[in-house]
């Protein structure tokens, strides 16, 4: 029989194909299918699925029927299309290794730069896992049943009351309402390998609430996949019973995180986005960057294309400049890391994204520079040049690659490094309230994030007080005391402590406060807060007055922009309150005292003459600041620019309250 040949398309007009699978009421029956084309726009849009799946090998392919022509696909392909079809009537699909001529490299590259368009504006998304098996089977229905009784906010991190009367599903204590073998079920389906590819990440963060994931014959809905794996999540991380059953979930559910959260068709940034799917695997490391612009928020990426002449490099070090150029964010900052072994190429101010990151968890909720605006221009031969404030120098290091062993090592690493804090600190400041220190210690072990810091609480982490206490329990621990029976709160706070402190070193600084680095940072390097950056971040010095990007860091007492403004005073404390129409945890400060909150930082001041703050849709979470007279150009900025739009937080402002802004030449 011939080969199938493709009819050409026309790009100019948005054409695509389309596959018609034909009925059969026979499993078994060959697998034949129609070729349609149909105009793809933004006023026409077709009635078409669009499949989600791996390719699988090129090796040993299998062949169908188009139009009475034969066509090889993947074995794995081949595979899904059986199960695919319906009985009694056509499935109209699109699926890439078909409706696209994969030997014109013209229109599959016009193709590729649509796949945005095709995944978005499909009727529904099928998510394509491989056969079915009983364990499938078991852990797809287990899923769908706990999705018909929980609702789960993933922004709140909460599970809501149960639709249906019955048992407390969403009761805080950590009892799971299914035996081991539906969650070792549920855990094999989330390692099949559909879950490792970085390119499913814009496939069904595109999608809309109709997707599905499929296993052999048996689909249930995206919606209720998520949320089952969410609020497994959180009743996993205080689970008492089976801890490899619980190591094994967690591990499987890192590959969850990138998938959007639950939310369809949300847009972010470019660091956030390369963080999620660190894990992800890709051919081309290239793709690390490629394969997210769908999904990236159009005020960081407008123009950004791929260009697949260059080396991965030169992509990262051209998304780095891009973005900044685009939205002036310098978010990407924190998420290098250096080597100094390496000899990649790559100025230490671009993520080499090719490389996995070392650490676990980021440094998020930081406001090491408050809503500054990113002052920064590149100045050619690999160098940028940004503008911060110094704040310390370390002068102490101690690694924490040990915490991952076990909660005992992590006890005992605590326990050292208290100590080494104490008397650090007698050195440094003789009589030094003890309290202070330990106070410190208890913030860094786990960032200074607890559960006072929002409103509504979220998630579950312990309170301040719970975490001072569970420092008292650790620092009381003795050899042979079993981890088990320590306190519920000390076991949580260790729980937390621990995947922190993976890939990262405590340090101490000159001034003896107290933080968390990257484990490559060293003595002498200097802890600088950046305009336009969230986390403060460590910096070592280079050749002719330069400066190489060691990572991001935290410091104790300066995560709320106490090295441009100050302590906070009066009772202030900044803080996270939800929103419920954006479904967002916004910043904002609370007096303690008066139970007052409010937007602004209360260490500002007046605005500068001339300018005022401007209404939007939004403006009950965040300030939009304007110059009068230039209302008309301000429509204009990025949304980066417009949330750190506060003239009170510019180089030459700060420089005028007397902060000492300096210029750092990055290499």
């Amino acid at each position: 029989m011939a080969k199938y040949r493709y009819a050409p398309i026309d790009s100019a007009i948005g054409q695509i194909r389309l596959l018609a699978l034909l009925p059969s009421t026979k499993f078994e029956a060959e697998v034949q299918i129609q070729l349609t084309t149909a105009v793809l726009s933004e006023t026409t849009i077709p009635n078409y699925e669009a499949l989600s799946y791996v390719w699988g090998s090129a090796e040993n392919p299998e062949y169908i029927l188009i139009d009475g022509s034969t066509l090889a696909v993947t074995r794995a392909l081949a595979q899904a299309l059986p199960y695919l079809r319906y009985e009694d009537r056509p499935r109209i699909l699109w699926i890439d290794a078909i409706c696209v001529n994969q030997e014109d490299l013209e229109e599959r590259g016009r193709q590729v730069e649509r796949m945005a368009t095709l995944y978005s504006c499909a009727s529904r998304v099928v998510v394509w896992l491989g056969a079915g098996t009983e364990s499938s089977q078991l852990g797809l229905q287990t899923m769908e049943t706990l999705g018909s009784k929980i609702s789960y906010d993933i922004e709140k991190d909460l599970a809501y009351p149960p639709i249906q009367a019955g048992d407390s599903w969403t009761a805080e204590d950590p009892i799971i309402p299914y035996d081991e073998n539906s969650i070792k079920a549920i855990i094999s389906l989330l390692q099949r390998q559909w879950f490792e590819r970085l390119w499913i990440v814009q496939e069904i963060r595109l999608a809309n609430h109709q997707a599905v994931i499929q296993a052999g014959h048996k689909f249930i809905t995206w919606d209720a996949f998520i949320s089952s794996c969410y609020y497994l999540r959180s009743k996993f991380q205080n689970f008492q019973g089976n801890q490899y059953l619980a190591s094994e979930f967690q591990k499987s559910y890192l590959r969850i995180q990138p998938l959007g959260l639950g939310r369809p068709q949300v847009f972010e940034d470019l660091q956030r986005l390369t963080w999620d799917t660190r894990n992800a695997k890709c051919t081309d490391p290239r793709d690390r960057v490629y394969a997210l612009l769908s999904v990236v928020h159009k005020s960081y990426a407008t123009h950004l294309r791929p260009d697949y002449r260059k080396s991965a490099g030169e992509v990262y070090q051209d998304a780095v400049l891009h973005i900044l150029e685009q939205s002036k964010s310098l978010r990407l900052l924190t998420r290098c890391e250096l080597d100094e072994s390496s000899n990649d190429g790559i100025p230490s101010w671009a993520p080499n994204f090719a490389i996995p990151c070392r650490y676990q968890l980021p440094l998020r909720d930081m406001d090491a520079a408050g809503v500054s605006i990113t002052h920064a221009r590149y100045l050619g031969n690999g160098i940028l040049s940004v503008k911060g404030a110094r704040v310390a120098t370390v002068c102490q290091t101690y690694s924490l690659l040990d915490v991952a062993d076990s909660e005992i090592t992590a006890i005992k690493t605590i326990q050292y490094l208290v100590n080494e804090s104490l008397i650090t600190s007698e050195k440094l400041y003789p009589g030094r309230d003890k309290e202070s220190v330990l106070s410190a210690a208890c913030r860094t072990f786990n960032r200074n994030l607890f559960l006072d810091h929002w409103q509504p609480p979220k998630g579950t982490y312990p309170t301040f007080p719970q975490g001072r206490k569970a420092l008292d329990d650790i620092l009381a621990w003795k050899e042979g005391e079993r981890f088990a029976d320590m306190h519920p709160y000390t076991q949580r706070y260790l729980r937390y402590f621990r995947p922190l402190a993976v890939g990262r070193s405590f340090f101490i600084t000159h001034d003896g406060n107290a933080g968390l680095g990257p484990q490559s940072i060293a003595t002498g390097d200097t802890i600088v807060a950046i305009l336009g950056v969230d986390s403060a971040m460590a910096f070592r010095d280079a050749e002719k007055c330069s400066f190489k990007v060691v990572g991001e860091a935290y410091l104790d007492g300066f995560t709320s922009s106490e090295a441009l403004l100050g302590p906070l005073k009066d009772g202030w404390v900044r803080m996270s309150r939800f929103d419920e129409e954006t479904k967002a945890y916004w910043g904002a400060y609370l007096n303690t005292i008066t139970n007052a909150i409010q937007i602004a930082d209360p260490r500002l001041g007046a605005l500068p003459e001339g300018w005022k703050v401007r209404k939007h849709g939004e403006d009950r979470v965040w300030n939009w600041f304007v110059k009068e007279g230039e209302e008309e150009d301000v429509e204009k900025q990025s949304e980066f620019e417009r949330w750190r739009s506060d003239p009170r937080l510019t180089a030459g402002h700060l420089i005028k309250r007397g902060v000492a802004i300096e210029e750092f030449r990055l290499v």
